[in-house]
């Protein structure tokens, strides 16, 4: 009994600690920023901008909203992957309206004591109030808005119903007050925090395209000294996937390698060797391959090169090849698309597929032993063999239905196997005959190789005697 009482007293003593010194921030859970950084100065999220422009007339002239009849939107979540600029963009909106951004993050609100979440929360709304017009940003907000369940702590609900409640108090356009949420979890978002009345929209704010890529490595190059064969635009063809933190830190890793070389300017090598660092990895000079090992790995990325450039399915996005280790690879060919593609053919994804097992496909004709450097590739290979047979219909044993590997078991998952094998066993074995009918070509490739650890995509064309087909269009 006694160690009951102790207990309660201990829980009840944190309790009014939490609620009094809660974080140190007993005034306020929210930085207040005045920003003078507008949608001018930012790039690659053309779509969102124009979607916040609402807010933006919004703030700027509420009463243009009633007079129509036209609900006043209370906010909007910002739904994308980290790094994508969502706090810039509710920075950039609050300079664009010249009013004042409260910055908070979810984790703030997260409690596991009984009131003391969402005691901080109503702080956080009467200080929104206080300060309006402005803009409420609560950035990871997936911390405190996430699904309701039986299993839930009674402080996690109880946060979450009082975030809902506070929202549904504010009376637009009296108390102007827009409320950004950002989030790259929306699906564990509660369904009452993104219905219409609270968060009226949602925003996505995507990994930028090539264009955006472009222009946020514009952006991010005016501060820096960058030599004048650097093309920023082909830089940003061969960053697909990334986003805008991601396209900072590659030019501020570009400048940090330029200044050790004690370079005047940042050179497309710099940029090139920060490339290479970020998506693979250190160069490890500690690894020293025997001549054979270099041999192999020098014939396995031969494969994968002569298959990308030779076969069928030719394309100009070939960059270069190169067998120095890095990260957890001992060679890699790399690849620049020419452009962004958003379909794909059978054709296609077959030549993806060939690419992929063209390194295997060398070992094999060339050394009589079997090795461990395709694991990758065969994982790659099979991923989209899957994805073909599975989810695209392009198996006519198969035919059109979706098989869902949670769902279909026993003898369907056995059908959906073999189909899997048969489809990479015809590809590998197309792969290997195209490299024996080349084979000369292949012991060139891997030849020069071998000696050179390195080749532009400029060297290869020019050692195997072909022509890009974008070389040809450019002399006509």
């Amino acid at each position: 009994m006694k160690r009951l009482s102790l207990q309660f007293y201990m829980c009840a003593f944190l309790f009014i600690f939490s609620c009094l010194h809660g974080n140190d921030k007993p005034d306020s859970y929210a930085e207040v920023e005045d920003t003078e950084y507008t949608f001018a100065q930012l790039a690659g999220v053309d779509e969102v901008v124009e979607d916040l422009q609402d807010f933006v007339h919004f703030l700027k002239d509420p009463d243009d909203f009633t007079r129509l009849g036209a609900r006043v939107p209370k906010g909007a979540l910002l739904v994308g992957p980290p790094g994508t600029g969502k706090t810039s963009l509710a920075r950039a909106l609050a300079g664009e309206v010249g009013c004042e951004i409260l910055l908070a993050n979810g984790a703030e609100f997260d409690q596991n004591y009984v009131g003391v979440g969402a005691a901080r929360i109503r702080e956080l709304f009467d200080q929104a109030r206080a300060c309006a017009p402005c803009i409420l940003f609560i950035d990871e907000i997936d911390a405190v808005g996430m699904k309701r369940t039986s299993d839930d702590a009674r402080g996690g609900r109880e946060t979450l119903n009082q975030l809902l409640s506070e929202m549904d108090g504010f009376v637009q356009p009296e108390a102007p007050v827009i409320i950004l949420g950002a989030t790259n979890r929306p699906d564990i978002l509660d369904l009452a925090l993104t219905r219409p009345g609270r968060f009226d929209r949602t925003i996505e704010v995507p990994n930028p395209t090539v264009h955006g890529r472009f222009g946020i490595l514009k952006l991010h190059a005016k501060n820096k000294k960058i030599c004048d064969d650097v093309d920023l635009e082909l830089l940003a063809r061969g960053m697909p996937g990334s986003s805008g933190a991601d396209l900072e830190n590659l030019l501020n890793e570009a400048a940090i390698i330029a200044t050790r070389k004690k370079r005047g300017e940042i050179t497309s090598a710099d940029i090139e060797e920060a490339r290479d660092k970020i998506l693979l990895g250190k160069a490890i000079k500690s690894i020293v391959l025997t001549d054979d090992e270099k041999r192999i790995t020098a014939y396995h990325e031969a494969g994968h090169t002569l298959v990308r450039v030779l076969s069928d399915g030719e394309d100009d996005s070939f960059h270069k090849v190169t067998i120095v280790p890095r990260g957890r690879t001992l060679g890699v060919t790399h690849a620049i698309p020419t452009r962004e593609k958003y379909t794909q053919s059978e054709q296609e994804m077959r030549h993806i597929i060939r690419v992929a097992l063209g390194g295997k496909a060398a070992e094999d004709l060339v050394f009589d032993k079997q090795f461990t450097g395709a694991s990758g590739d065969l994982r790659k290979a099979t991923s989209i063999a899957r994805a073909m047979v599975c989810e695209y219909g392009m198996s006519e044993a198969l035919g059109l239905m979706v098989y869902d590997r949670r769902v279909h078991a026993g003898p369907a998952t056995k059908q959906v196997q073999d189909e899997i094998q048969k489809m990479l066993q015809e590809e590998y074995q197309a792969t290997k005959k195209f490299l024996e009918a080349n084979r000369a070509q292949l012991d060139a490739l891997a030849g020069e190789l071998f000696n050179q650890e390195t080749l532009s995509a400029q060297q290869v064309y020019q050692l195997l005697g072909i022509q890009r087909s974008s070389d040809v269009n450019a002399s006509q």
